[in-house]
Formats: structure tokens, C-alpha cells, sequence
């Protein structure tokens, strides 16, 4: 990791679960962080902000206000990335929307219409931003990591998880879309994915109502996955990763 001290990275869904693991081991690990996350949880976010921050020369983590489905949002938060560092060398989308939209005989148009807005279109958006700032150095350099889920390899049993499934095979086919642009404009951004199973969180136990007595991994689990993309040297990439319990059903 030693490349990446003192470089910046951008975090969605920062205020807890995934995110916020990430965002802490990136800090940890020497970067400075852009934790971004939406109205509900963002005190959450701003409290961690304080922890990492507390007795440190300067700031290494940035709480960020922006719902990722609003594309004017997104733009004011690279703006204010832009602003406050300068650049960006990796980005880690890892916002994300559960099934809220219930199954696809009955399911709710405004909950499916969320869950692409924020799974798929945000996700898009913030990848999109975050490269073309990666694009303005001289380098041409910078890392992408998508966190999916195990359901965009699978179709779930559970009929209320498969709206939700679909929005994560699309991040499993942009993922691959968008190794194939870089690799076209012969570009040293990397992209990888990262699927995780069952995850103990919040999150978690709202996709599988018995998690807590399933097993799981955690969220420092999945970070690490991500500290492992990040330790690959230049001329590596780790296109999908899936990280499961020892043993998921299903």
C-alpha cells in the first residue's frame, strides 16, 4: 500500500456497514478519504469523521452530503472533492439500496425505480466523475472498485431479492464494460468488483431477515478484499471477487 499514502480516495455509502469499514482502512492504511453518503445516515458519517480525525496535523477524512441519484449532487461533490484535494486516485462505490421493491408480480415502481437510481445509475455516475478526474493527470492512473453482490452471479430463491439481483448483474456487466473502455484508450485506471454474500449488517439483515443465525462475513472482511485490490501491483487486476461464508446455502 505504500503507493497509495497520502493519495485520495472517494467512498459512497461511508456512514456505516461496508463503507465505512472501507473508508476506516483506507485512513488507516495511510490515504485521505472522501466519505460520502446521503441525508439518513450522515451523522453517522460525521461522527466517524471526528474519530479519524481527532489529534491528526490534518484531515483524513471528509464527510461528504450527496445522494448519488441526483446527478447535480454528484457534480457538487467532485467539485468539493476537487476542491478540498485536488485529485483522486481510487474510488470505492459501495452505496447501495436493499430490496425494497418487493417482487416482480407485485412489486412498487417508485421502490424499483430507487434501487436502479441508486445501484446502477448512481453507481455510474460517481465512476464516470471519478475518472474523468483520475484522467486529468499525467499519469492516467487510479483505481475503481464496484462493491456488488453475490446475487449478480445467482437468481435468489427469495422472490422479494430479485429486482434487487438484477440491479447487481448490471453492476457485474459495467464492471467488464468498463475494463474494456480503459483497456481501448489504453488507460492505467484499473477496475475490480468485490460480491460479497451474506454480510453481517444492517443491511444485511434487511435482504436476509435470519441472518444472525446464518453464517456471514463481516464488513472489515470485505474491506480487506479491497486493501487486496489495491495491493496488486500495476500490471494486475482482479476483475470479481466473490467472498462468501465458509458455507452460504443457496
Amino acid at each position: 500500500m505504500h503507493r497509495w499514502v497520502g493519495r485520495v480516495a472517494m467512498v459512497t455509502g461511508a456512514a456505516n456497514g461496508i463503507g465505512a469499514a472501507t473508508a476506516k482502512m483506507l485512513v488507516d492504511n495511510g490515504m485521505k478519504v472522501a466519505a460520502v453518503n446521503w441525508m439518513k445516515d450522515f451523522k453517522a458519517c460525521e461522527d466517524l469523521a471526528d474519530n479519524l480525525n481527532k489529534g491528526q496535523a490534518e484531515r483524513r477524512l471528509l464527510p461528504i452530503l450527496c445522494d448519488i441519484s441526483k446527478e447535480d449532487q454528484v457534480l457538487s461533490m467532485f467539485k468539493q472533492i476537487r476542491a478540498e484535494f485536488g485529485r483522486l486516485d481510487v474510488c470505492v462505490n459501495s452505496a447501495g439500496v436493499g430490496p425494497v421493491g418487493g417482487d416482480l408480480i407485485e412489486g412498487n415502481t417508485e421502490s424499483w425505480k430507487l434501487i436502479l437510481d441508486v445501484n446502477v445509475i448512481g453507481l455510474s455516475l460517481c465512476t464516470r466523475e471519478a475518472i474523468r478526474l483520475m484522467r486529468e493527470r499525467t499519469d492516467n492512473s487510479g483505481y475503481v472498485i464496484h462493491i456488488g453482490s453475490y446475487c449478480g452471479h445467482r437468481i435468489p430463491n427469495n422472490h422479494q431479492l430479485h429486482f434487487y439481483a438484477a440491479s447487481k448483474h448490471a453492476v457485474k456487466v459495467l464492471t467488464e464494460g468498463l475494463r474494456r473502455e480503459l483497456r481501448a484508450i489504453n488507460s492505467n485506471i484499473r477496475i475490480s468488483s468485490i460480491s460479497p454474500g451474506a454480510v453481517d449488517t444492517q443491511f444485511g439483515s434487511d435482504i436476509i431477515t435470519d441472518l444472525r443465525t446464518r453464517p456471514s462475513v463481516s464488513s472489515e472482511d470485505v474491506a480487506d478484499q479491497v486493501l487486496h485490490c489495491l495491493k496488486q501491483p500495476q500490471h494486475v487486476q482482479i476483475l470479481d471477487e466473490v467472498i462468501l461464508p465458509t458455507y452460504q446455502a443457496g
